[in-house]
């Protein structure tokens, strides 16, 4: 009966943690995007790091993108500087559009205003 507990709670953290981490298959990596504008939130932190946007549209009204990046261990090990990604800061970031339209993406380089790259902006594919 013990066996059958224990398996039982294996299989139940099992697929929590299967359906806590979200497939990239909402992006679209055949074409990139570029957004210039300023860094509203930023959250590096695993298993995925999140950054809001605020991009002025064509009529100059204010967007916000929410912008969605690897785990925050994975980007330091890619050379990323958190003490240089900060809240108000006008930054450039290329990455994929989400498949459905909406204002999501999937960074794959920011670019600081004084002209520092982070990231892989060669990249065909989401890295996790």
């Amino acid at each position: 009966m013990l066996k059958k507990i224990a398996l039982f709670f294996t299989f139940v953290f099992i697929s929590a943690a299967s359906f806590a981490h979200h497939s990239p298959a909402s992006y679209d990596t055949e074409n990139k995007v570029t957004l210039r504008g300023v860094l509203k939130s930023v959250s590096i932190r695993n298993p995925h790091s999140e950054f809001i946007l605020s991009v002025p549209n064509g009529s100059g009204a204010l967007e916000e993108w929410q912008i969605e990046g690897s785990a925050g261990v994975l980007l330091r090990r890619r050379g990323w500087d958190f003490t240089r990604i900060k809240v108000g800061e006008e930054v450039t970031i290329t990455g994929f559009p989400n498949k459905s339209g909406t204002k999501n993406m999937y960074i794959l380089e920011i670019k600081m205003k004084d002209g520092t790259v982070y990231g892989r902006p060669d990249e065909t594919k989401v890295l996790d």
